[in-house]
């Protein structure tokens, strides 16, 4: 099936080739084009490529998510964890001092 370019290229050809040479020209430009296309094949993305890409952009996308999620549910009982031992800390050294300041004025 010929497509609009390659009847315009025959009819701008034909008249000061002849019917036959425009065809043939026509017939070796497609060629041409075809061979060029095929030997691009492999860096051109067709759809299916992009498509592709997609769906692994958006399958990393809702990954990624997941993981920052889990991360920040970690991070939120580490901090917890921390505080914990921070306030238990804080007792122990708040009951040491207070031992100290007894045990001081019990000697005055």
């Amino acid at each position: 099936m010929e497509s609009s370019v390659d009847i315009e290229i025959f009819e701008t050809l034909r008249e000061p080739l002849s019917e036959g040479r425009a065809k043939n020209f026509v017939r070796l430009f497609d060629a041409k084009v075809e061979q060029f296309l095929n030997g691009k094949k492999d860096i051109l993305a067709t759809k299916d490529d992009v498509s592709r890409l997609e769906r692994t952009v958006t399958e990393f996308r809702i990954s990624t998510a997941q993981e920052i999620a889990a991360l920040r549910g970690e991070m939120k009982q580490d901090v917890a964890n921390a505080k914990a031992d921070i306030i238990k800390w804080m007792f122990i050294f708040w009951a040491g001092q207070i031992a100290t300041v007894i045990a001081i004025m019990k000697l005055l």
